[in-house]
């Protein structure tokens, strides 16, 4: 065998190697039960949707925030004198805050639950104070 044809021959050879190589990562990453892509899959997130009165701001996780602001499941939402809000949370209800107010939200798609201070929730005209 001369020089030139051994080369073609490695050449060719190489090639079919890192072909073969690359389709078998790509093949094991599109596995599904791969254990290094098993990913759990996550619901979104739900988002509460905040009313203020006369959309003067108060503070959700120390920022100030004004009607049509989003809020997550956890913040701290703080109402300052005057100024009373609600917080409107898809397919779960609606927590009236009133003005003067701090608690922290908790809420998820069967629940919603809070560390109060003082707030109304008026799905079933519960008082939670």
């Amino acid at each position: 065998m001369n020089f030139k044809s051994r080369r073609i021959l490695i050449s060719t050879a190489l090639l079919v190697f890192a072909g073969v190589i690359l389709t078998s990562v790509g093949a094991g990453f599109a596995a599904p039960n791969s254990p290094s892509r098993r990913a759990k899959l996550l619901s979104p997130q739900l988002i509460g949707v905040l009313t203020t009165q006369g959309n003067n701001p108060i503070k959700i996780n120390g920022t100030n925030v004004k009607s049509g602001g989003s809020v997550p499941s956890g913040a701290l939402i703080e109402t300052p004198d005057g100024v009373g809000a609600t917080l409107r949370i898809p397919n779960l209800g609606s927590v009236c805050i009133s003005p003067n107010s701090t608690l922290n939200m908790q809420f998820d798609p069967a629940n919603i639950s809070g560390n109060r201070w003082s707030y109304y929730y008026s799905q079933g005209n519960r008082r939670a104070d």
